[in-house]
Formats: C-alpha cells, structure tokens, sequence
C-alpha cells in the first residue's frame, strides 16, 4: 500500500510543474470568477522547485491560462496570471 501512495503521490499528483493539463491550487481556482473563465486552458504551472530556488510566497504556485481559440492562433495577448500561497 506504501508503494501504491507513493507512486500517486510521485506521478499522478496534480502538484509540480507542467505545460497544459489540469491545475492544482493552494487556496482557490481564479476562474470561479464569471469574467475570468473564457480562460480555460492551462498554459504553464510552475510550482515551487526547491533544487533551483523557485518560490512563490510559502509553499505557491503560479498559473498561466489562456483561452483555447486564442492559443489555437498562437495569440498570447491576452494571458491570465494566478498565483497564491498557503
């Protein structure tokens, strides 16, 4: 059963860095809010990297979102920035 968490914990965690895919957050998503949510994809997570020093407040992560017709274009104009902290 340890191996089994463990396993979940390394590879299928939403924590850590990663291009597209599904975001975690630290406290709430930004897109509950009603203007926000024609940004619906993930561009790029960046969570905290203690190996490089990358930080974002205690223990954040930084999230970049776009919307798909504007990423299908390659127009990144219009990209949303989140990040928050425990």
């Amino acid at each position: 059963m340890e191996e089994e968490r463990n396993t979940y914990l390394d590879e299928l965690s939403g924590d850590g860095c990663r291009i597209g895919g599904y975001p975690i957050f630290v406290q709430y998503g930004p897109r509950e809010n009603e203007e926000l949510r024609t940004f619906d994809t993930l561009l790029l997570q960046l969570d905290c990297e203690y190996e490089c020093d990358l930080m974002f407040g205690d223990g954040g992560i930084a999230n970049f979102f776009i919307n798909e017709e504007d990423l299908k274009k390659l127009d990144f104009t219009k990209v949303l920035y989140n990040w928050d902290c425990c």
